[in-house]
């Protein structure tokens, strides 16, 4: 009898950790869509500016300085999503392998 409450216990744990694993996994993929979403409005307001500053301007070498202003901008937002997403997928991994860790340590002692 105790063997079959042991089995059911640590079916259970699995099904938990799997569940756990599934949440991780979600939160993970809705983080990295809502900093798409973000970084997808920020391309459309980068190109809207230029070419605001192109059609407003009527002395070329003004809209070039601005542009030029509007590109570092633009690739410094580029490495700080690159960054966001960096540090999403590292900590999903971290929660991904303790979770992974916490269910095999009891399946390592039988």
């Amino acid at each position: 009898m105790s063997k079959i409450l042991e089995s059911n216990s640590s079916s259970d744990n699995a099904t938990n950790t799997i569940l756990k694993l599934f949440q991780a996994s979600l939160n993970a993929t809705e983080r990295l869509a809502k900093l798409q979403v973000k970084m997808s409005k920020e391309v459309i307001d980068y190109h809207a500016a230029v070419i605001n500053e192109f059609s407003s301007s009527p002395n070329s070498h003004d809209s070039f300085s601005k542009i030029g202003e509007l590109s570092s901008d633009a690739v410094n937002k580029v490495f700080s999503h690159s960054k966001d997403v960096y540090d999403i997928f590292s900590e999903s991994q971290n929660e991904m392998s303790k979770l992974l860790g916490k269910a095999s340590s009891p399946m390592m002692h039988d």
